[in-house]
């Protein structure tokens, strides 16, 4: 996959610096190997906020009918500072997606912890950066590394982020329809994986706008499009799309060679292969019939192999 534009991501600074709460850094294996593919922005908030490295750790706690982030060993309630600085970094951020430290009362985004005065758990949840990041960015990826170790989570995770860098490179230098007819021509099996009748609406869009205003086009396409990559996702949507493509090409391969396609076809559904077995058989078709269309579809190859 030739890329001309990097996605921004913004990351805890802890992969990259030893800037937590004990003065470590985190060493992450993926991190580090995505680095080299993206732009990264880094971000630690508590450091922003003038907590020192190392410094006595915090936590969310429910105070009333609010959760407030506080340092214990002080006593020091630090939330309007972190929800301030949170608010200002996050307002004229230019990202595609984020990846921030799991269990972290700042940038935890599903695994924070929240406690009672008494100190007993009240539960998960985001921490406080994380949050306003959330709000800011509904339809976008934002992960904690642990997940990341999910290879579905991780898959999704990558296929959402070149995704989002193309669509908005994409559109910024976007002067006319042809354009947009071969950005949607490029996505059609993505948005068919992600959100079938969003796919279809983009699609009546882009073939009965021309007389509409082009901007407003655009700004529409963008936000459907990435409403479509919030979408829920399950496995028998990734393999109504390899059985949509693997249409184009049953009728010009030999009785074995489609029943060898549909038994691999089979052992995916079955977690015996990953997905790429049934994505490079596909392409193989494609590149031997010559077939343009099929070729051109970035969920083929939706970001690049070395990420594997």
């Amino acid at each position: 996959m030739k890329l001309l534009v990097k996605p921004n991501i913004l990351v805890s600074s802890c992969f990259f610096e030893a800037c937590r709460y004990n003065g470590a850094f985190i060493s992450d294996d993926f991190v580090k190997s995505l680095s080299n593919f993206v732009n990264v922005i880094k971000v630690c908030p508590e450091v922003a906020i003038g907590l020192g490295i190392p410094r006595d750790p915090i936590l969310i706690q429910k105070k009333g009918d609010s959760l407030r982030l506080i340092q214990p060993s002080t006593g020091l309630d630090i939330s309007q500072k972190m929800i301030e600085f949170s608010k200002n970094f996050v307002k004229d951020l230019d990202i595609d997606g984020a990846i921030l430290k799991s269990k972290s009362p700042s940038c935890g985004v599903y695994s924070a912890k929240y406690f009672h005065e008494n100190g007993q758990s009240l539960g998960k949840g985001p921490g406080f950066f994380a949050k306003e990041l959330l709000e800011a960015f509904p339809d976008y990826p934002i992960e904690e590394e642990k997940r990341l170790l999910d290879e579905n989570i991780k898959y999704d995770f990558l296929m959402k982020i070149f995704a989002i860098s193309d669509l908005k490179n994409t559109f910024k230098n976007m002067k006319d329809y042809s354009e947009l007819i071969d950005f949607h021509t490029r996505y059609k099996f993505t948005l068919m994986y992600y959100n079938q009748n969003i796919m279809r609406f983009l699609g009546k869009l882009v073939a009965s706008s021309r007389n509409e205003d082009f901007d407003v086009v655009k700004d529409t396409y963008k936000k459907h499009f990435l409403k479509a990559l919030n979408s829920k996702k399950r496995k028998i949507s990734h393999i109504n799309v390899l059985e949509h493509i693997f249409g184009y090409f049953s009728r010009k391969i030999s009785n074995a060679e489609r029943r060898h396609f549909m038994e691999v076809l089979k052992l995916f559904k079955e977690d015996k292969v990953d997905l790429f077995v049934p994505l490079y058989m596909l392409k193989a078709f494609a590149i031997r019939f010559d077939e343009d269309y099929i070729l051109k579809q970035a969920y083929l190859e939706p970001f690049p192999k070395e990420l594997i």
